[in-house]
């Protein structure tokens, strides 16, 4: 059988947790980012702008010294020009959020016997 990549997300509005999973000994599954800090950026009522660091935003109506709640946000890649806010989730490792915000990667426990093997792809 060929192999299978598996990104998923879900959450019951309190705890959340995502995965990124490929079951092939080396090839990568698709990508998948985590932040805590940009929604500050993506959020067009704090000054800033996600597409580049001297864009003004000019419909902002918090301050820089306002602060924004606690957040994890999960994106196929980053979604603001500052990747230093983005963290990539390890190959097949979940990402776990607890009900207080705090973000743990844990790897997927599975049996490599299960790997797929692809004849075009070593």
């Amino acid at each position: 059988a060929a192999p299978n990549s598996l990104n998923f997300c879900a959450t019951d509005g309190r705890k959340m947790v995502a995965t990124r999973f490929r079951n092939h000994a080396t090839q990568q599954p698709p990508s998948l980012y985590w932040s805590e800090i940009a929604g500050r950026t993506l959020n067009h009522k704090f000054p800033g702008n996600p597409d580049g660091a001297n864009l003004v935003n000019e419909v902002a109506t918090k301050g820089t010294d306002e602060k924004i709640g606690k957040h994890t946000i999960i994106a196929s890649e980053p979604t603001t020009y500052d990747e230093g806010e983005w963290h990539l989730i390890h190959a097949n490792c979940m990402l776990t959020v607890d009900e207080n915000g705090t973000e743990k990667e844990v790897p997927v426990e599975y049996d490599a016997k299960f790997n797929a093997v692809d004849p075009n792809f070593p």
